[in-house]
């Protein structure tokens, strides 16, 4: 964290952080920022991590998410600010949540885009945008981003013990609530929604498969010393969606099926399976 070593994307951080070294250094001198940084600023142990500062809407979610957190934060004077040096010390490097939204997988992420032909104009199938964009605007605006095709996550294995899934093997924390690595106790088992609050590791599978729920399979280990399991996120079944009725405008980024809207004998409104 205070080691000697700072690129340039954190010096842009750090000026943005600090409008002292702005008016001294300047809105855009990066190289100026890197020097300050190993002469003075990591002596006075100021915060160069390449993230933006907690905003009070989400110091308060951050707090209502993590009651321990929470906690600490009532016996101090200024709760937002002891959220924000929380996020500092430890939430940044244990991939907390720092939104008011839940987060939401890359299968979850494709289906948002798919629902929204705004956001299928703008982002195609980025799904890294299409999470950002969720969780900054789309929850605000009452977006959904469930995925019906799929039903998310759920728990195929503990840690060691085989998972079966055809889709994404979520590797996550077994206990929402341990809060040492050494904790033996488990008491009760995370769900999807408390373990996805921290770092986790996914691992896609194109056919139906039967892997052990260990971190050399998934590729790294997102929690070291925590308890850990697995949860198998079934790929979604893709289906088309009413895109635009006659002489209305489609936007997809996939094929367009044209399709007769009701039976000419019945005039009943036909679903895309009864127009095949």
């Amino acid at each position: 964290m205070f080691g000697n070593r700072i690129t340039e994307r954190e010096a842009k951080y750090y000026l943005i952080r600090y409008p002292d070294l702005q008016k001294s250094l300047g809105k855009k001198n990066y190289r100026g920022a890197i020097k300050h940084w190993r002469e003075t600023g990591r002596k006075e142990k100021r915060n160069k991590l390449a993230y933006k500062e907690l905003s009070d809407d989400e110091a308060k979610c951050y707090l209502k998410r993590y009651p321990e957190v929470n906690g600490e934060a009532l016996k101090t004077p200024d709760a937002a600010a002891h959220a924000r040096k929380h996020y500092f010390m430890w939430g940044f490097y244990e991939h907390r949540n720092r939104y008011c939204a839940d987060r939401i997988t890359d299968y979850q992420a494709q289906c948002y885009i798919r629902r929204y032909p705004d956001l299928q104009q703008k982002y195609k199938m980025d799904t890294r945008s299409a999470r950002r964009h969720y969780y900054k605007v789309g929850f605000k605006e009452g977006r959904n981003a469930t995925c019906s095709e799929s039903p998310g996550p759920k728990k195929c294995a503990g840690y060691g013990e085989t998972c079966r899934c055809k889709g994404t093997i979520h590797m996550g924390r077994a206990i929402a609530d341990q809060f040492q690595p050494n904790d033996k106790n488990i008491s009760s088992f995370a769900t999807w929604a408390q373990a996805s609050e921290f770092k986790y590791a996914s691992k896609e599978y194109e056919n139906y498969t039967a892997t052990k729920c260990i971190t050399p399979e998934l590729g790294y280990n997102p929690n070291p010393w925590y308890h850990k399991q697995c949860f198998c996120e079934a790929a979604p079944r893709l289906m088309p969606r009413l895109c635009a009725k006659a002489n209305g405008t489609c936007e997809c980024n996939g094929i367009a099926f044209f399709a007769p809207e009701k039976n000419k004998t019945t005039g009943k409104v036909l679903n895309f399976e009864q127009t095949l």
